[in-house]
């Protein structure tokens, strides 16, 4: 696993890049926040977690499966019903369903561009800018790819705001 600690942290920037490597080398690589300090809870090193029940063994679980989002925005993913931090088989008709929202208050900025960007082994596959205002949706035929990852992107300053972990795609 590779850790997103902080938007401009060079530390979560080498990290991505590791993680960006090692996706299209092949391996199965999750990604999560933390900013492994020990002392006051702050907004650094976010993970985003949908969670059926609020109980910290169900919420370790989901962060587990991978089916989570490093950094400050929530992103929900799935192909069909395989969701992010899975694998699945490629098939012809499958569908990327992905769907942005809940922006921490440390990332809800007024009069801030942000891009949802689709990344595959390939490189960019989609890319959309928006505001945190508005609900994010999106569906896109999947291709035979080796993965399918989102990230989004704060473009008023350069920063990465949120991962989220790839779906992989068994051939």
């Amino acid at each position: 696993e590779t850790v997103h600690v902080a938007a401009g942290n060079y530390a979560t920037y080498q990290n991505r890049q590791l993680w960006i490597t090692l996706l299209n080398m092949g391996k199965k690589v999750r990604t999560h926040g933390s900013s492994d300090s020990h002392g006051p809870v702050s907004n650094r090193g976010l993970t985003a977690v949908y969670a059926e029940k609020h109980y910290s063994t169900h919420i370790f679980n989901v962060i587990r499966s991978g089916d989570c989002t490093a950094g400050g925005v929530a992103i929900q993913m799935s192909i069909d019903d395989t969701p992010m931090g899975s694998v699945t088989s490629y098939a012809p008709g499958k569908t990327l369903l992905v769907r942005v929202e809940d922006f921490h208050v440390a990332h809800r900025k007024e009069n801030t561009v942000y891009c949802l960007k689709v990344y595959t082994d390939k490189g960019l596959s989609y890319a959309r800018e928006f505001d945190c205002a508005q609900v994010q949706t999106l569906a896109l035929a999947v291709e035979d790819r080796m993965y399918y990852r989102v990230e989004i992107t704060n473009e008023s300053d350069n920063h990465t705001a949120a991962l989220g972990n790839p779906i992989w795609l068994d051939k």
